[in-house]
């Protein structure tokens, strides 16, 4: 079996028990770790939970785009419009009928952010 390319000794260290008990995650291929990690991710280990209040409007979109993505990733209310997006605090905010996150310096439309870091959140 080959190893996995690019990823360095000391990530790989103490995450065996992540992708399969006794067999060491450097030794899986790179697609046998993709579907390890798909098949870990399958279901929501925390379900989004709409609360009333302020963000009502904007948590019933939230939990309708999670349900029609099927996203996996938990999604916690932490205060005020900060939630909780896999391991990112971040700021959500709805605008037009479009869920904003503001991102770094700038803002970022949830589905497109979802998209493109869903597997690394």
């Amino acid at each position: 079996m080959r190893r996995l390319r690019n990823v360095p000794e000391p990530v790989l260290e103490g995450l065996e028990h992540y992708a399969d008990g006794n067999v060491e995650i450097k030794y899986f291929t790179e697609m046998e770790f993709d579907q390890k990690c798909d098949e870990l991710f399958m279901q929501r280990p925390i379900p989004f939970v709409v609360q009333k209040g302020d963000n009502y409007a904007m948590e019933k979109e939230l939990d309708k785009r999670i349900k029609q993505q099927g996203i996996t990733i938990p999604i916690i209310h932490v205060k005020g419009q900060v939630y909780l997006v896999g391991c990112q605090k971040l700021i959500v905010k709805y605008q037009s009928e479009n869920l904003i996150l503001r991102v770094g310096g700038g803002y970022e439309k949830f589905d497109e952010y979802i998209l493109n870091n869903q597997r690394i959140i």
